[in-house]
């Protein structure tokens, strides 16, 4: 699914410095007058400006992940790109954290907003990824699980087909088939537990009914299997129109399953993550804002 509005990338790295450092260069501001010397000031302003400058390479890789979110869904990112970003963020944060708290002691009102907003870009554009590398996580499960269930479907139809000759071989072939379908809907199962797991806001609870009714499907064929092999007429038909009912149920189980997985996995996420990347979104706009502020103003002290 891809979303209607685009965005730009935010140019992180900046307007900030530059026009900071005409700050350093002469230029006045209302604030200032509590520092006695200038000169002491354009020496604590620069290095300001270079504990924030450490920041602009962090920022730059969460901000290009949110913007590639808002422009399609987060199943269209690769989780080793993100695992990769996820290992920066987590490796980086606490230092660029500081570094903020740093230059914001340093420069007081002059930089304020757009040091404050930067701080909430880095605290909610760390989440963001994180739950970004889980959700992905969890989706790699939800795959091998439904391919497992393909399979396992396909195993199961074939049981069928052969039960159908009525043999007592194969009866036994039927069997073994369908121990093999179950074993395939077993590991289905598990492999969308483990993406529940990773991702405890994806609700799969569907597909796991569905496979539960499958897997009481087969166990019926193979009871009827077993009861022809013994030549026990009675009890096949009992368990074959079991096996039936259960089938029949199964069938109205999947008409109500999403035709892709994926779709759980981008609600989940989109769910989980909507605080936050409003959080994320509103400290962007308000660190552009800033810095637009910043330059509208001493733009007046050069004309």
């Amino acid at each position: 699914r891809k979303r209607a509005r685009k965005r730009g990338r935010l140019i992180v790295s900046s307007v900030l410095t530059v026009v900071l450092l005409a700050v350093a260069g002469g230029l006045t501001w209302w604030g200032f007058s509590t520092y006695q010397d200038q000169q002491t000031y354009k020496g604590v302003l620069s290095s300001a400006i270079s504990e924030l400058s450490g920041t602009d390479e962090l920022l730059a890789e969460i901000d290009a992940v949110v913007v590639d979110l808002a422009n399609s869904d987060v199943t269209s990112l690769s989780v080793d790109d993100m695992l990769d970003v996820q290992k920066k963020v987590q490796d980086g944060k606490s230092t660029c954290i500081d570094e903020l708290d740093a230059a914001e002691e340093a420069v007081g009102q002059v930089a304020i907003n757009t040091i404050t907003a930067r701080r909430q870009m880095m605290t909610s554009g760390a989440a963001i990824i994180d739950d970004t590398v889980s959700a992905l996580q969890a989706r790699q499960e939800v795959t091998k699980g439904w391919q497992l269930v393909l399979a396992a479907d396909g195993l199961a139809r074939e049981a069928a087909d052969i039960a159908s000759s009525a043999t007592s071989a194969d009866m036994q072939a039927s069997t073994e088939k369908s121990q093999q379908a179950i074993e395939s809907f077993s590991k289905a199962k598990t492999a969308l537990q483990n993406a529940e797991q990773l991702f405890p806001q994806l609700d799969l609870s569907a597909y796991m009914s569905y496979i539960d009714k499958r897997l009481e499907a087969q166990g019926y064929a193979i009871e009827s299997n077993d009861a022809l092999i013994n030549r026990d007429t009675q009890a096949a038909t009992e368990h074959n129109d079991a096996y039936n009912n259960a089938e029949k149920q199964a069938g109205e189980l999947a008409e109500k399953l999403p035709e892709d997985p994926d779709e759980l996995v981008v609600e989940a996420f989109d769910s989980k993550t909507a605080s936050s990347r409003e959080m994320y979104e509103n400290a962007r706009s308000q660190a552009q804002s800033a810095d637009a502020f910043i330059r509208d103003y001493l733009g007046t002290f050069n004309k």
